[in-house]
């Protein structure tokens, strides 16, 4: 994935403006992701035959349909409400008081929050999905797989990270904080307190791995005075 496009800062952004707002719903037909699609319109069936009958039968189909298609909201069944990258951005420039419409056609940004974090956001045009990385530390010249296996102790199964996860840049050499967002299973409440949330932790471990790296000190072999190293021929 090309990162060039996200390289220059926009702005800075302090840390009591990320509180989350009411957000606005903007309901749309979305049928792809349901497990069952036939319920939607069984749940039609069910509710109309409940009026017209006086029959209370809604309750126990709601409880039928739900376990047999967990992915989809409880109310409406049949409507969605979904955000898309250029509306993510909208509602995090009213959070940060940024002007944030030319990252939209960029695709994507790179902000500076209070504490020297500079939170990355990209699109991916092709499945919709959004990435979020911060450079958090520069692996210690000695003792990298130390450090590597305690990176990847970390955030085992995202407990202690949030859902975040390490990596690793080899062109640049920085060990980046990412997570990915698919905003089709997001409102705008939801996706601000996920960029809130990783935020957060991206500050945290930032200063945690900075101590770590400089806990790795290099190991040292005392010799005697007047020796010298060995060599074998």
């Amino acid at each position: 994935m090309k990162r060039e496009k996200s390289t220059e800062i926009i702005g800075v952004v302090p840390d009591d403006t990320m509180a989350t707002r009411p957000y606005r719903h903007q309901i749309c037909m979305q049928l792809r992701r349901c497990a069952g699609p036939w319920n939607h319109f069984t749940w039609l069936v069910t509710t109309l035959a409940a009026c017209l009958s006086g029959r209370d039968t809604y309750s126990r189909y709601q409880q039928r349909r739900f376990t047999a298609t967990p992915s989809c909201p409880r109310f409406p069944y049949f409507l969605r409400t979904l955000m898309n990258f250029a509306q993510l951005l909208t509602a995090l420039s009213m959070e940060t008081h940024l002007d944030l419409q030319a990252a939209v056609a960029a695709g994507g940004c790179t902000i500076k929050f209070d504490q020297n974090v500079e939170l990355s956001i990209e699109s991916e045009a092709d499945t919709g999905l959004v990435q979020l990385y911060v450079v958090v530390a520069e692996p210690p010249a000695i003792n990298r797989e130390t450090f590597f296996a305690a990176l990847l102790q970390l955030h085992l199964f995202g407990v202690a990270t949030g859902g975040g996860v390490f990596g690793f840049d080899p062109q640049l050499g920085r060990v980046l904080f990412f997570k990915t967002l698919d905003l089709a299973l997001l409102d705008e409440a939801a996706a601000l307190k996920q960029l809130e949330v990783f935020v957060n932790q991206a500050e945290h471990w930032r200063a945690r791995l900075l101590d770590v790296t400089s806990n790795l000190a290099p190991a040292v072999v005392e010799q005697a005075p007047g020796t010298f190293p060995m060599h074998r021929a």
